[in-house]
């Protein structure tokens, strides 16, 4: 959760937002195209808000390495601070992979409603 204190945070953009808390600016490729700046975490990918993402979709992550979205939900500001962005909650495809499922429910997205009632 990101504290405001007077004058700080109020309506910045995504753009702002990733370059205010990213060392760099990161890119991801999700099903061939190029999405960023993106924060990229160990198993979510905050992304800008017009980033288009399917469950199933292919992800190159940083470095190279492959992952496939498990959900992409859409989180409107809401009163946090955070600007408008998609959430892709990741499961990558190395070798190390339990495949559990360890991902937000939380934000507005069919794909886990979907998924539940196969």
């Amino acid at each position: 959760m990101i504290h405001r204190s007077a004058g700080t945070l109020v309506d910045v953009n995504w753009l702002e937002f990733a370059m205010l808390h990213a060392d760099e600016p990161r890119t991801v490729h999700v099903d061939g195209a190029e999405v960023g700046p993106c924060l990229v975490s160990n198993e979510v990918i905050f992304c800008p808000p017009d980033t288009v993402a399917v469950p199933g979709a292919p992800v190159t992550l940083p470095g190279g390495r492959a992952a496939r979205v498990r959900n992409a939900i859409f989180m409107d500001s809401c009163g946090t601070g955070l600007p408008e962005h998609l959430q892709l909650d990741i499961q990558r495809l190395d070798a190390g992979n339990t495949g559990q499922r360890n991902y937000c429910h939380t934000g507005r997205s069919t794909a886990w409603r979907n998924e539940r009632n196969a």
